[in-house]
């Protein structure tokens, strides 16, 4: 049975893969961006989106980057260099994704953590972590903002139910249990 479900549930991860390349990234805690002044090296750097989600640029000092797009954290940065130099060009790029997470938990799977490099789907959840002999997935459940949501988890594996494979969010936690009990 359990073979079963594990074919299953590999022929719909590969069904269900999808492109997410049109949704801008809204950039959050931890991301990594490297930040160019056109010729202005020495305002250039590489940084990490602080815990509290904002950015040291020289001269300018503090800017909120959680929750802005790289185009518009480059038209912050360029407004505010602007009281500094004549007609700062500015580019933001993203070098590392680090912010989105998801938390797996439970005696059915081994803990992680799984950063969310872009819209991720339950099914492609579960390609992406190491499941136990035992992993009871008919009693995994999904938590969002402290609440069990109706999902039904079980349906998606074991029926290929698409309608349960739902977006994951940051800070969703996947609870699996042990069935050996």
């Amino acid at each position: 049975m359990k073979k079963i479900l594990f074919v299953v549930l590999t022929l719909l991860i590969i069904a269900t893969s999808l492109s997410y390349a049109n949704d801008e990234y809204m950039l959050g805690p931890e991301d990594m961006i490297q930040i160019l002044v056109w010729k202005n090296p020495e305002l250039s750097l590489t940084i990490p989106v602080r815990p509290d989600g904002k950015i040291s640029v020289p001269l300018v000092g503090d800017v909120q980057a959680s929750g802005y797009t790289t185009t518009k954290l480059s038209e912050v940065i360029t407004k505010r260099l602007t009281a500094y130099i004549q007609s700062p060009h500015v580019t933001v790029i993203l070098t590392q994704i680090n912010s989105p997470k998801v938390f797996v938990m439970g005696k059915g799977v081994t803990s992680n953590v799984v950063v969310l490099k872009r819209k991720t789907t339950l099914l492609e959840l579960f390609s992406q972590i190491v499941l136990t002999p035992n992993s009871d997935l008919k009693n995994a459940s999904l938590i969002r903002n402290n609440e069990k949501l109706p999902n039904r988890i079980k349906d998606l594996v074991a029926k290929g139910d698409l309608t349960q494979n739902i977006v994951l969010q940051p800070g969703d936690i996947l609870y699996i249990p042990d069935s050996f009990w």
